[in-house]
């Protein structure tokens, strides 16, 4: 009988394990995986948005106050030294301010997409576009990192797909893309 009642608790721990576990990283947990974005901005920086990409009309820069319930409940996975969705540097080292940032944009179609988008700072102190990916019909969460070296895009907080976007004497260069989109 007793080893009846310990296999009992045994499964029933188990159980319990496995529930926590679906729910809380397979399941609804995992936020980034379902989240979508809807783009409502004309302007990206004091930019038009059409002056950035000529097919857009619409865009958004992520921010935390867009983020989904679910996710403000868990700031552990979004905080970070370097972590952000504006991340400001000189990322091609030229002595001038550069921001980096991801968002979500709305084509003149009505398509959805992402992007991450390199503003540098010209001499008229003036804000211009430097490097613009986008990937279209993905509307959903991704982060920025940034190490001091390198510009990291992030799409999944548990996974190992990013996309990596670093100066060379040529400009800007992305490694590693094939396993984001």
């Amino acid at each position: 009988m007793k080893k009846a009642i310990t296999i009992i608790i045994c499964l029933i721990i188990i159980v319990t394990i496995l529930r926590v576990y679906n729910e809380g990283i397979a399941g609804g947990g995992r936020w980034w995986v379902t989240a979508r974005f809807q783009p409502t901005d004309n302007k990206i920086e004091s930019i038009r948005v059409n002056k950035i990409d000529p097919s857009w009309k619409k865009a958004t820069v992520l921010s935390h106050e867009i983020l989904p319930e679910e996710a403000k409940s868990d700031p552990a996975s979004l905080e970070g030294p370097g972590k952000d969705f504006r991340i400001e540097g000189d990322f091609n080292e030229d002595g001038e301010k550069d921001i980096a940032l991801v968002g979500v944009y709305r084509d003149k179609g009505g398509e959805l997409g992402g992007f991450i988008l390199i503003l540098t700072q010209v001499s008229s102190g003036r804000l211009q576009k430097a490097f613009l990916l986008k990937y279209p019909g993905y509307n959903g969460f991704h982060k920025l990192w940034y190490d001091g070296k390198e510009l990291i895009l992030w799409r999944c907080m548990l996974c190992d797909g990013s996309v990596t976007i670093l100066w060379t004497k040529d400009g800007y260069e992305i490694e590693q893309l094939e396993q984001m989109m």
